[in-house]
């Protein structure tokens, strides 16, 4: 038995060394005894066709932990004879009865054979639990008595899997689905089938079940079902259901599930190529008893945070209203592959395109996953929900582990909405990337999904629009420093010259610059290099002149995320990447100076993640140099900024790193019109926007008091140059030459001097003066960019 402290993630089932693996994950709570119940499959490998029987884990849910109990194996679920697979529990809230429902397959026949062959093998079958599971009943194998003679007309079905539902008048609802058998060929051997959701109920708690109409189209497979109260007051089931046509597919039902109406295409949700499962659930709207502006709705705040949650009072209902449900959807969020899974939004659950997200909750192949809806009470009686989620993760889909994380609250934030101001109607997709020209006008252009870019004026109206790719997303845009008139995006593996004072075309096209994908631009003070850095891990050196790439500088081993121009120095760049690498370029030589390792940071961080911790390894996301060139922040996965500070001739002198963000840090840029130019602001997958005084860091202090003392100590400098790198460090004065192994000490100590609840994953920060005040712009997933205000700083 072991404690797992709340809301850190606890692996709960994990592959054994003989090959046994756990897949399938099934999770409810029990509100009457604060618990958890999660249930899985057992496999003797992980094939479908080796599942063996179902197992437990009990959690008793404290104030702030988890205690979970020793794994079980449920004994009394299974045929003799037939493998337990689909476990779909659901807990009738009335009678305080937990029904596990699941399907017993005959032996290692696999679904590929009964769909062949039409010879159905699958049993229906359920046990049940009075006492929260600590004990269980004998199997009821409900196939005859329920299903009757259909059967014949099912090549196989399945329950779920994951969790099922009680509606307010007390049925009990179990997602099901069946591959009807449309023709036989003329020997019996060979069948066509066409698959379809559908649910079983029962109106006697348990005693007596039924089944309903399945979906008609399109096909259907494991699916969820959640009871939502819509603001008219009318109540549906509604039905989130797996397929194989690139999305997801919803239905819903007017009937507590009898029938449901005919389904519809979720194109915001994504599948890959064979389909996945994926869990909903619904919950009540919150509801501040604030004055709700316009922005209310769609501004919701859905923050993940794996090591964190403060609970917010204020999510209370206004008194004798009855809130909408809001749903919650957990699924891969990648098309190519079951990876990345992700968390979902909708207002509006019958509206297929009222889906907002996806928040990444776990990076890295994932696969089935199910929720729970947890209602935590504040000690002044607001309602914070919290949602817990049971998913598999692996090497590979099919190589699982099972770990559960709870989710923080939903949120609401009268805040943002105060100091914000959102521009909307220049983007039909997610805004991407934003940049602000250098010239007095300011010009502000936004990169968007599907090539979409749009210039605005600074009271937040769209001036110009322009298409520049069907194919590719604009993935980032930079201004000349030289010509601010000129604009250069990037989609795909090319780039667009633009003149923004004529939007109609691109004055060129610099086609296949990059490699692979481009990530990001950047261009030198003289206007004359443009540096590219692309999926391959290169950064690529375009003379803008010339049209064409003079250098190619290869060194990362992953993808390069971020590279940029050193001001006063345009021969000299540095770059960033997902191999956890900074690289420090000077252009006449192919080589980089030097190479910084983000994970030395953490080694010498005074409480490093261990080996099988490494949720938020320092992938580098982003990086920028302050205006004297000599200071650099690198935004990164474990949530920290990376601080670097060089010397005159380049050498790396100190580094040091500060906690900014409790998920992954995307975004960070040095603010040059402020009171000094070692303001920073960051972005994060948290959904926090945060300003950073730095002036003040012990690194920085170093660069500002070498800077003052620039003229006398010219000629030390000159004097050191000569000597070896020895002599050089014992000439550095005493603050740099502590700082130097001090600065990382001194993590965790920096605050933000001014931070913003965004709410939804960052993924531009870019920095602007607009109509003379001090602002931020801010990109997330949203097609609509938003502004913060930092006047009276």
């Amino acid at each position: 038995m072991g404690s797992q402290y709340f809301p850190a993630r606890s692996m709960l089932f994990h592959k054994e060394p003989s090959g046994v693996t756990y897949r399938v994950p099934a999770l409810i709570y029990i509100p009457r005894s604060s618990c958890f119940l999660a249930f899985c499959e057992e496999r003797l490998t992980p094939a479908d066709s080796q599942a063996h029987l179902l197992v437990m884990r009990k959690g008793n849910f404290y104030k702030n932990y988890v205690e979970w109990k020793d794994m079980e194996v449920l004994s009394t679920a299974r045929l003799e004879g037939y493998r337990s697979m689909n476990p779909c529990p659901v807990y009738d809230e009335f009678t305080g009865t937990v029904f596990l429902f699941f399907i017993s397959v005959l032996g290692h026949t696999s679904e590929s054979y009964q769909l062949i062959t039409g010879k159905n093998v699958t049993r229906l079958c359920y046990v049940s639990s009075s006492d929260q599971g600590d004990t269980w009943s004998s199997v009821t194998d409900l196939t005859k008595r329920l299903i009757g003679d259909t059967i014949k007309e099912w090549a196989t079905f399945a329950v779920g899997p994951g969790h099922g539902t009680q509606l307010k008048s007390g049925r009990l609802i179990i997602p099901a689905y069946a591959y009807h058998i449309d023709c036989r060929n003329c020997f019996g051997r060979k069948c066509k089938t066409s698959s379809h959701s559908f649910c079983f109920y029962s109106d006697t708690h348990g005693k007596v079940w039924h089944f309903g109409e399945a979906l008609s189209t399109p096909e259907s497979v494991e699916c969820q079902m959640v009871s939502v109260d819509q603001e008219n007051g009318v109540n549906i089931l509604y039905c989130n259901a797996r397929s194989v046509s690139g999305c997801r597919v919803q239905a819903v039902s007017f009937d507590n599930g009898a029938v449901f109406h005919d389904g519809q295409l979720v194109h915001k949700l994504v599948e890959p190529k064979y389909g996945c499962h994926g869990s909903v659930i619904g919950f009540p709207a919150p509801f501040y008893q604030l004055k709700q502006s316009q922005h209310f709705l769609r501004r919701l705040r859905s923050i993940y945070t794996p090591f964190a949650v403060s609970m917010s009072p204020g999510l209370r209902s206004p008194q004798n209203f009855l809130p909408p449900t809001w749903v919650v959807y957990t699924h891969p969020t990648c098309s190519k592959a079951r990876r990345d899974l992700g968390v979902y939004l909708s207002l509006l659950p019958r509206d297929p395109d009222s889906w907002s997200g996806p928040w990444i909750i776990y990076e890295g192949p994932s696969a089935y996953s199910d929720l729970a809806y947890v209602e935590l009470m504040s000690t002044d009686g607001s309602v914070a929900p919290v949602f817990a989620c049971l998913f598999e993760n692996g090497d590979t889909c099919h190589n699982a582990d099972l770990k559960r994380v709870l989710s923080a609250r939903t949120e609401v934030s009268a805040a943002h909405n105060r100091m914000s101001c959102i521009w909307t109607g220049g983007h039909a997709t997610p805004v991407l990337c934003a940049g602000v020209s250098s010239e007095s006008e300011h010009v502000v252009a936004t990169g968007a999904e599907g090539g979409e870019l749009t210039l605005w004026s600074h009271d937040g109206l769209p001036v110009s629009k322009l298409h520049i790719s069907a194919d590719d997303d604009v993935t980032c845009i930079a201004f000349s420093p030289s010509t601010p008139s000129m604009l250069y995006a990037s989609h795909g593996q090319s780039v667009s010259v633009l003149d923004t004072r004529n939007l109609k075309a691109a004055v060129t096209e610099l086609t296949d610059v990059g490699e692979e994908e481009i990530n990001w631009l950047s261009v030198n003070e003289s206007g004359g290099l443009l540096a590219v850095a692309d999926d391959s891990g290169a950064v690529r050196v375009v003379d803008l002149q010339l049209e064409k790439v003079i250098r190619t500088l290869r060194k990362h081993d992953n993808i390069c995320s971020s590279v940029t121009f050193r001001p006063h120095r345009p021969q000299s760049l540095v770059s960033a990447g997902l191999d956890m690498q900074v690289l420090l370029w000077n252009l006449p030589k192919v080589r980089p100076q030097w190479t910084y390792s983000l994970q030395d940071s953490q080694e010498d961080d005074a409480h490093p993640q261990k080996a099988g911790q490494m949720f938020n390894p320092p992938l580098a996301h982003c990086i920028d140099v302050a205006s004297c060139g000599n200071v650099f922040a690198c935004a990164a996965e474990d949530g920290c900024i990376h601080l670097l500070r060089v010397s005159e001739d380049s050498r790396l002198k100190e580094r040091g790193m500060f906690k900014a963000h409790c998920q992954g840090a995307s975004q960070a840029h040095f603010i040059s019109f402020l009171s000094h130019p070692y303001w920073l602001a960051t972005g994060g997958n948290d959904g926090l926007v945060a300003l950073w005084d730095l002036s003040e860091d012990a690194l920085v202090a170093n660069e500002r008091k070498r800077k003052s003392h620039k003229k006398r100590q010219k000629a030390r400098t000159k004097t050191a140059s000569q000597g070896s790198d020895k002599n050089q460090k014992q000439q550095m004065s005493g603050a740099e030459a502590g700082s130097a192994s001090s600065s990382l000490e001194t993590q965790g100590k920096t605050v933000p001097k001014l931070s913003f609840n965004h709410g939804e994953k960052v993924n531009w920060v870019c920095p602007a003066v607009l109509k003379g005040k001090p602002s931020l712009l801010v990109a997330d997933q949203s097609s609509s960019p938003s502004v913060y205000s930092l006047d009276g700083l």
